[in-house]
């Protein structure tokens, strides 16, 4: 999972990477040059999709574990 914090630069704010250290982004669009509390409500909506990304991963791991599973388990390999 990522780790985002935010960036101050003069008046505006930015939501970094930490790991690339780079502005991150939303669909191609950079998340820096806003207004303190518009980066506070960026930053909490880039944490939940970063939870509902790894729920997803493990759901589909899930799910492809019992479907090979149930597919052994009829003698279908």
């Amino acid at each position: 999972m990522s780790k985002y914090i935010l960036v101050q630069d003069d008046d505006r704010w930015a939501i970094v990477d930490e790991a690339t250290q780079a502005p991150a982004r939303i669909d191609g669009v950079w998340l820096a040059q806003m207004q303190h509390d518009e980066a506070r409500q960026m930053i909490k909506i880039l944490r939940g999709i970063e939870v509902i990304r790894g729920a997803s991963t493990r759901t589909a791991v899930s799910a492809k574990r019992l479907g090979r599973l149930a597919l052994h388990g009829a003698g279908i390999e």
